[in-house]
């Protein structure tokens, strides 16, 4: 009996899991299909960014503002580790 339950509960789980991704790809109606947004980039990129190559235009132009916001958060971190790390009275009189 612990065995039938056991299979029908690993069923359960596996076709929720399988509904919810089924429910994440498959578009509500009205919406777009995944990866349709895709083809903006190829047509608009050289367009908008002067480039002849794709893929250089997507990372110097659309993907640049992502890797500053990085490296601002990161120096951030730091900056804010570096100062509660130095604000103890450790080692000071």
């Amino acid at each position: 009996m612990r065995e039938v339950a056991r299979h029908l509960l690993v069923l359960t789980l596996v076709g929720l899991l399988g509904w919810v991704l089924l429910g994440a790809l498959v578009p509500s109606p009205g919406e777009e299909a995944v990866g349709a947004g895709r083809a903006g980039f190829l047509t608009a990129s050289e367009e908008e960014t002067g480039a002849i190559n794709v893929v250089s235009a997507i990372y110097l132009a659309f993907r640049a503002y992502d890797t500053m916001g990085e490296a601002i958060v990161l120096m951030l971190a730091v900056a804010g580790v570096s100062f509660f790390a130095g604000s103890g009275s450790g080692g000071k009189k």
